[in-house]
Parts: structure tokens; sequence; C-alpha cells
């Protein structure tokens, strides 16, 4: 991932300029770039960045050449181009804006939905949704001319696909793979040129696990996680089951669901309860991960990736790089909510650990203090929070 960063932000050079005599005299290149990504700054730019720096990268992609970019991974299918195009409203002093500039229509001058920073992977992957018209597909089994000619066509300063006078977030994607980690990588260049100048021009490349379980510890550890979580289940079904019992066996008047308030209040079985949930909610969410990779590498078994060179018409090969392109999206964003379950499972999950402690004497004066101090802390958070977020 090291590489693919320093090749595409360093080598992905345009700008050239003819080189020197002494340069020429000692074999070294003829021409010499003069510019690289950040120096990316207009539309023209981006149209010069993609034919003459970043699209040579996969040169070898387009023949019969070697595959292998860089020496680490295989360009998969083809590139995809997209844009996203802001709507436009009324400016903020419209009589100055149509008197200035004949117009009283602006644009907003941040990222949608990101702010003025970069914005975060999933608001720059909602990039490549919406209007087909927005996407582009340079397909490797074109030909490296063919794929040339068709940047030119369409990214070419005067062309129209690129809409002129809007702000534009415009994204080049290529999936790699590479075959000693068995992932799959997404090469995201990515600029956002709004009417009111640069405000940023990256490469991410976020990479995907094709095989989730690489060790037979990795589902020994599962394994043995599920059976301890569903043990502590069972046993707290169990008691709440004899509780329900004994309920029934009396008549009291205390309705079933006072009963079963007064069982989790007790420390014990509540945090049981807490500590199952989260984790059968973790369970599901690694579920649906998983699935999603099966399906990811399903399409990569295809008919369409038969070889490296996609295989069909053409209609077949874009929809299926448009399919490999949004469910390898679709992982990088549920990756995240992966990250946040496991933290959050993380931190529910010391509660036993705790309350553990209280069967050892020097131990259990952790957990008393806890029990003391829980109301006035929790007072102390309240006021500290407020003082914290004014300032």
């Amino acid at each position: 991932l090291g590489e693919i960063d320093e090749v595409t932000n360093e080598d992905a050079n345009f700008a050239f300029i003819n080189g020197t005599e002494e340069q020429k005299m000692l074999g070294l290149d003829p021409e010499v770039g003069m510019k690289v990504l950040s120096n990316v700054n207009t539309r023209q730019d981006i149209h010069s960045w993609l034919r003459l720096g970043f699209l040579p990268i996969f040169q070898d992609s387009f023949g019969s050449g070697n595959p292998m970019q860089w020496g680490y991974n295989a360009a998969v299918g083809g590139i995809r181009v997209s844009q996203q195009v802001a709507d436009g409203e009324q400016c903020y002093d419209g009589e100055f804006a149509v008197r200035f500039t004949g117009s009283g229509l602006c644009y907003p001058t941040q990222y949608p939905g990101g702010g003025y920073l970069q914005p975060p992977l999933p608001k720059v992957l909602a990039t490549s949704g919406g209007d087909a018209d927005n996407n582009m597909w340079v397909l490797f089994e074109d030909g490296w001319e063919a794929g040339l000619a068709q940047v030119d066509e369409v990214l070419r300063p005067n062309g129209t696909w690129l809409r002129s006078g809007q702000p534009e977030a415009v994204t080049a994607t290529a999936p790699m793979y590479n075959p000693e980690l068995n992932i799959l990588t997404l090469v995201y260049a990515e600029f956002y040129l709004p009417r009111s100048g640069k405000q940023w021009a990256r490469v991410v490349a976020p990479a995907i696990l094709l095989e989730l379980y690489r060790s037979i510890w990795h589902i020994i550890a599962d394994v043995l996680l599920c059976a301890q979580v569903a043990w502590m289940a069972s046993k707290e079904i169990w008691g709440t089951l004899l509780d329900w019992r004994e309920h029934a066996s009396r008549d009291d008047g205390e309705s079933l669901v006072v009963v079963l308030w007064i069982r989790y209040q007790r420390a014990e079985s509540s945090s049981t309860a807490v500590v199952t949930v989260s984790f059968l909610i973790l369970c599901a969410i690694w579920g649906n991960f998983f699935w999603m990779t099966q399906q990811l590498v399903e399409t990569l078994e295809s008919p369409v990736f038969g070889s490296r060179l996609l295989v069909g018409t053409e209609q077949e090969k874009v929809l299926g790089l448009l399919v490999l392109m949004e469910r390898a999206e679709g992982i990088v964003r549920y990756a995240l909510v992966v990250r946040a379950a496991r933290a959050c499972f993380l931190l529910v999950a010391p509660i036993k650990v705790f309350l553990a402690f209280s069967a050892q004497p020097r131990l259990s004066l952790l957990t008393e203090t806890l029990k003391t101090c829980f109301t006035d802390v929790l007072h102390f958070l309240v006021i500290f929070s407020v003082i914290f977020t004014t300032y």
C-alpha cells in the first residue's frame, strides 16, 4: 500500500518538458514531468494528470505485457472515472453576483457532506453513485491507444463531460489484486475543484481481505468466544425461566415485569445480559461482513472475470466491473461499521471482569469503589462535558 501511495503521488507526472542534452547523453528520460498530483489545480490539470500521469501507470495492463504493476499488484478489469456535480442555488448577494458575474446562481464551496477539509472515506465513496452519465469506464481490453483516446474525448479541457463552472468532485478508481496477500485494493485518485479554488487532491487505497480466516487459530478463537457467550446466555435464560416459574407458583400480586425488573437490577444478571446482547449484535455485523466478502469473491470468480482481461460483450464487461466496484466499496464502508462495533464490544466486555474481582477481597476494592462513587462520577461527567463543549 505504501508503494501504491508513492507511485501515484510521486511518479505519476505531467507537464512534461524536454530534458537537457546531458540527460539524453546519459540515456535518461528525454522528457521530464514537472508536476505531480499535488500540483493539480484546474480542470485542465485533471485531464493532463489522468492522461499523462495516472493512466500510463497501467499501460502494461492494456496489452499482453506483465500485468503486475510495480511488481506487487495486478490491475483488474479497468478504470472508472466518476464525478459529483453540485446543484446551484441563489448567491448570498444576488445583486452583486448579477452585476459582476452576469448570473445570480452560486454553488457550495465545500465538499457535499464533508466540510472544508478532506472528507472521510465513506463520504468520498458516495461520489461513485448517482447518475450513470457521471461515470466513465476505461476497459483494459480496449487497448492502450483506445484508452488514451477515450480520456482525451471525455476529459479534454473543451469537453462537456466535466460540468463547466460547477463544483466537481472527480475520482479515478482502479481495482488491483495482490496475490501474495490475497487482497483487493481500490486505488482512488480524488480531486475537489469548486469555483472558489482547489480544496484538495489526494490518493487513498483501502484494501479488502478476500480470505477473512487465514489461520485455524482465527476459527478456534471465534468458536471459543461464541461458546463462552452461549454458555453465559443459556445460564441467564435458565435463571430467568426459574424466576418465571417461581412467580407463577405464588400469588403475591406482583406482575412478571416487576419480577424480571428485580432480577436484572442485580449487577451479575444485568451485566451478563448486556454482554450477551452486545456480542450477538457483533456476531450479526461480522456475519454480514463475511457474507459481503464472499459475494465479492463470487464476483471475481464469475465468467466475466475469466482472465485478467474481461470476457464478454462491451455491456457485460462494464456491468461486471460496475458490480465489482459496488460490492468492493460496500465492503470498505461496512468495514468501518465492523470496526466501531468491535470497539464498543471491547468497552462492554470488561464489565464481567470487574464483577469477577468481587470474589477476591483485595480486588473487590475496585468494584466497591466504582459502585460507591458511580453517582458522583456521573454528575462530574455532566459538568465536565458542559465546560468542555463550551471551550
